[in-house]
C-alpha cells in the first residue's frame, strides 16, 4: 500500500520544476544540487520529499530564473510541470534539447493529455506522471533518471 504524503496532497496545486539528485551519484555530474520552480507551496512539499529521501534540490520560482541562472548544464534531472506562469514544461524541454543539455526529465501535471504526454516523451522525457501523485512513483522515476 502506498503512502500519501506532501506531494501527493498538494498535487492539485500549481506545478513546479524540479532539479535534484543523489549526492552519491552527482559526482558523475557536475552537480552540487537539484533545481525546483513552482509555487513556493509546492516546491517547499517537494523540495522536503526529496531531501528526506537523500535528494540535494535547490529551487526556483520560475522556468525562465532557472535557466537564467546557469545552472542547467549542471542539471542532473529536472522536473517540471507542463503548465507554469511563463514558459511551460515543453517549452523549457524544447529549450534545453536545442541547447543540446540533455538531462533526464520528469513531468508532473493535472492538465495533460494523451498528446502531450507523447510529445514529451518523444523529445526524451523519462517520466510523465498525472496530479495527484504518489511520493513513491516519484522518489523511484528520480532514481531510475538518475541511472539513465
Amino acid at each position: 500500500q502506498r503512502r500519501p504524503g506532501a506531494a501527493q496532497q498538494l498535487g492539485q496545486q500549481a506545478g513546479a520544476l524540479v532539479r535534484a539528485g543523489i549526492a552519491e551519484q552527482l559526482t558523475d555530474h557536475a552537480a552540487e544540487g537539484g533545481r525546483l520552480v513552482g509555487t513556493q507551496r509546492m516546491r517547499d512539499a517537494l523540495q522536503g520529499l526529496l531531501k528526506a529521501e537523500g535528494f540535494a534540490t535547490r529551487a526556483f520560482a520560475s522556468a525562465e530564473e532557472f535557466l537564467e541562472s546557469g545552472h542547467p548544464r549542471e542539471c542532473a534531472c529536472l522536473i517540471t510541470d507542463i503548465q507554469m506562469p511563463g514558459m511551460s514544461g515543453l517549452d523549457i524541454q524544447a529549450r534545453l534539447n536545442a541547447e543540446q543539455i540533455k538531462l533526464p526529465i520528469i513531468f508532473i501535471t493535472a492538465h495533460g493529455d494523451s498528446q502531450m504526454r507523447m510529445q514529451a516523451l518523444r523529445a526524451g522525457a523519462v517520466e510523465f506522471l498525472t496530479k495527484p501523485f504518489d511520493d513513491e512513483v516519484l522518489v523511484d522515476s528520480v532514481r531510475a533518471a538518475l541511472k539513465s
